[in-house]
């Protein structure tokens, strides 16, 4: 078997104040047999399009069932481009498609070609079903949305209540009357759900290290299963210092790309929890690596999904053969076509992920449905 094309398709999923692409990949052989992909990293989708159009010519004529052989290949072909997470999220859809299509090739789901089952379930947490953060928000609209998702089965959200610094802003900090704002947002979430439903806090890099800590140690009575990215990613030594001095374990690795990324912050102790992102990280094996890595340290993973739907089915097929993995996160707020572009949907009871029948991932791209939805071009307003 010889791969004969390399296509891709950009689906706009711009939603609330986000502009953003899900950018899906399909492989193709000379036996009619078809992997898919996504490699979506947003904002960004069309840089990492062009890169696949880039090492397009070094996939054609290959024998798609060597997937490590490639992915190294690409790797170090394309290195010079890897800082900002283009050449690895490009090189995680390409990979994707290729177990995908292995799994198709051998009849066999790609979780059992990554080892088979390890989980008897994947649980995932409920994100962006939260209230924006106007000033006229009342917190009986943060509490009847946290139930809401209670009543739809989740036991464990997480949602954005802490103000960001405001745009424009260039230092990492707000005041301590935001901060108690965001906590009182938490402490009604709390109040309404009880204390058997987990709550994750996400951060998102936005602040500096001792006005994390401060957020941290305020949000330390009300149980918080971890705070997501409390600094941004790019010290694991400021990130320790952030764990050592709060309570609340630290989540993070969405924006660390690759086993060799995370491995300061695993000898530095920074992370409780790490969210590699099988999308952006180098792809389903790379992420298995990972989780392995992190297992000698006894360190959960809990795997950052904030992409598409076939990214979303590949992250289940890792979960389900990774021992140390925790709970998955998946967008309830999303784009309304997001479930109507493969076959079968995404379908979630009571919080847990249910694996869709079939080899490889077990689903098809509808392709006439997310050409409906073509890429809308950004329109620039600031930096910040």
């Amino acid at each position: 078997m010889k791969i004969t094309n390399v296509r891709t398709l950009l689906m706009d999923a711009s939603y609330m104040y986000f502009n953003i692409d899900y950018l899906f990949v399909l492989i193709e052989t000379n036996e009619g047999i078809a992997g898919l992909g996504e490699a979506t990293n947003w904002p960004g989708c069309p840089m990492v399009d062009k890169a696949i159009q880039e090492m397009k010519p070094f996939l054609i004529g290959r024998d798609p069932m060597e997937i490590e052989s490639l992915v190294q290949a690409l790797a170090r072909r394309f290195h010079y481009i890897g800082i900002a997470g283009v050449a690895p999220t490009a090189i995680s859809g390409i990979e994707i498609a290729l177990w995908d299509l292995m799994g198709k090739k051998l009849g066999v789901p790609v979780y059992q070609l990554l080892g088979g089952r390890c989980q008897p379930r994947v649980k995932t947490y409920a994100n962006y079903w939260a209230p924006s953060l106007p000033a006229d928000t009342k917190l009986e609209e943060w509490s009847e949305a946290a139930l809401e998702m209670v009543r739809a089965g989740y036991d464990a959200l997480k949602f954005t209540p802490i103000p960001f610094p405001g745009r424009g802003e260039m230092n990492r900090t707000i005041s301590w009357s935001e901060i108690r704002k965001g906590v009182k947002r938490v402490a009604a979430v709390r109040e309404a759900v009880g204390e058997d439903v987990e709550l994750y806090i996400e951060l998102a890099g936005k602040f500096d290290v001792p006005t994390a800590i401060e957020i941290g140690r305020a949000l330390e009575p009300y149980r918080i299963g971890f705070i997501e990215e409390p600094i941004p990613p790019e010290d694991p030594h400021a990130m320790a210092d952030v764990r050592r001095k709060v309570g609340i374990p630290v989540a993070g690795g969405e924006r660390v790309y690759g086993r060799h990324g995370f491995r300061p912050f695993l000898e530095a102790h920074a992370f409780d929890i790490i969210q590699p992102d099988v999308m952006r990280t180098g792809g389903l094996f790379e992420t298995r690596k990972i989780a392995a890595l992190a297992e000698t340290y006894y360190i959960p993973v809990a795997p950052h999904n904030a992409g598409g739907p076939v990214g979303t089915i590949a992250t289940l097929h890792v979960a389900m053969a990774t021992p140390n993995f925790e709970i998955l996160e998946f967008r309830v707020g999303d784009v309304p076509w997001r479930d109507t572009v493969i076959k079968p949907a995404i379908k979630i009871e009571n919080g847990i992920m249910q694996i869709p029948p079939g080899p490889g991932l077990g689903i098809e791209l509808i392709e006439a449905e997310a050409r409906k939805h073509p890429h809308v071009p950004v329109e620039p307003k600031g930096l910040m």
